[in-house]
């Protein structure tokens, strides 16, 4: 997750299972987030909201 969230990794782009996935933890721990608002996001913007989201039920 984190190569994806990096500008520093060159990596091809996530595919609808990989996206899903994301969309599933992102809601999981912040489930005021609507799909549709994940579905515009690029695929580093999606990255880093799943990291954040992570750090966020680690702190709650």
């Amino acid at each position: 997750m984190r190569h994806f969230a990096s500008p520093k990794h060159a990596l091809a782009p996530m595919n609808a299972e990989q996206r899903a996935w994301c969309a599933t933890e992102i809601e999981r721990y912040q489930p005021d987030l609507l799909p549709h608002d994940l579905a515009h996001l690029a695929d580093d913007a999606l990255a880093r909201l799943v990291l954040k989201s992570w750090a966020r039920s680690v702190r709650f």
